[in-house]
């Protein structure tokens, strides 16, 4: 109840600050099986709205106090002016046999960073926009300042290589 007295509080003197939240930097670890691990970095302050997909159950929060309603997350960053939050979900991939679907969509801050990070086995199939990607242990995307991003992917197979002549 602390929480939210303390964040409607801030919602009073919201008003009279006159900053905003004007850089975000979202990190996004999808894994084979189709969970994501969101990480997301705000600087500034003032108050956002992110969507939240329904199956988030705890949040990480440093930085910042927000409320949970519905499928958003209403953050408020006072003199901190930085506020990192991470959770984890399922509900951002979709798999239709061999593909995959990863599909979001951002806040609408000005100054948006975003890396998607992907096993090294992970072959694009395309990407909408169309992002920077690195390959090596992991795959990366890198995108900046769009607020959606939808990328199809498979997982290659790795085939073990044997020698039919060895004797166990």
């Amino acid at each position: 109840m602390r929480k939210y007295s303390l964040f409607f509080l801030f919602l009073i003197f919201l008003p009279f600050i006159t900053a905003e939240i004007t850089d975000s930097e979202y990190y996004f670890i999808i894994e084979e099986n189709g969970n994501s691990v969101v990480a997301i970095d705000l600087t500034g302050t003032g108050e956002l709205t992110i969507p939240i997909q329904e199956d988030v159950l705890d949040i990480e929060i440093d930085g910042g106090l927000y409320v949970m309603e519905q499928k958003e997350l209403t953050i408020a960053i006072g003199s901190t002016e930085k506020a990192i939050l991470a959770y984890q979900t399922n509900l951002l991939t979709q798999k239709t046999g061999d593909n995959w679907i990863f599909e979001v969509n951002l806040d609408e801050t000005t100054n948006k960073r975003i890396t998607v990070a992907m096993p090294e086995n992970t072959v694009i199939k395309s990407a909408v926009p169309s992002g920077q990607i690195e390959s090596g242990d992991i795959t990366l995307l890198h995108f900046f300042n769009t607020d959606n991003i939808q990328i199809e992917y498979q997982f290659q197979t790795q085939q073990i290589e044997t020698d039919n002549n060895l004797i166990f």
